[in-house]
This record gives structure tokens, sequence and C-alpha cells, in this order.
């Protein structure tokens, strides 16, 4: 998937929002729940986390709260896919015959 910095600005800060997976090349993900959780630039997204563990996938957690322990630094080049978090497919996508 080939997006540029200003589609995933507008993913992210979309109305309504809807929370989004970040697969990434590597094989892990990132979970962005809210719209303040996430910083675009022109090539990174830094998303706020609740914390880090090495053995983690990096999912963010289930809540929303108000300061974050920490953050990462996701390269634009390495997100793989894009996936709704709620299961839902987001407006853009298409659903498959196996989400009917």
């Amino acid at each position: 998937m080939t997006m540029s910095a200003e589609e995933y600005k507008r993913l992210l800060k979309g109305h309504p929002f809807s929370p989004v997976r970040f697969k990434l090349s590597d094989g892990r993900h990132v979970d962005v729940r809210h719209p303040d959780q996430a910083v675009v630039t022109t090539t990174h997204i830094y998303v706020a986390i609740r914390s880090i563990d090495q053995f983690d996938r990096l999912a963010t957690a289930e809540t929303t709260e108000s300061v974050a322990d920490d953050w990462i630094l996701v390269n634009l080049m390495h997100i793989a896919s894009v996936q709704s978090v709620n299961g839902r497919p987001r407006p853009s996508e298409k659903p498959t015959a196996s989400d009917e």
C-alpha cells in the first residue's frame, strides 16, 4: 500500500474517526484508537502509546488515556497495510465476500 502523508493525515483526522491498525513490513502492527494519538509528518507518523514491550507487537492500549507513556516513530514506507481496528471496513474499503 502506498499512501502519501496527506492521505494518512486525512485518514487520521477524518470525521467521524475510525480507529485504524497499521501493519508494518516487519510483521508488527500499531493501532491508532484516537485522532490525537498520531502526528503525521512528510515521512513518518509519531504514535503515542501507553508502553513499549520488546515482546509486544506494539499494539496501543484499548483505552484513550490523556497522557502517553511513550511514542513510536513509524516510517510511512514501512506501512504494508491499513485496517480498521473495530473489524468494520473503513468507508474507502470495499467489503469482501467473507465480510458480507
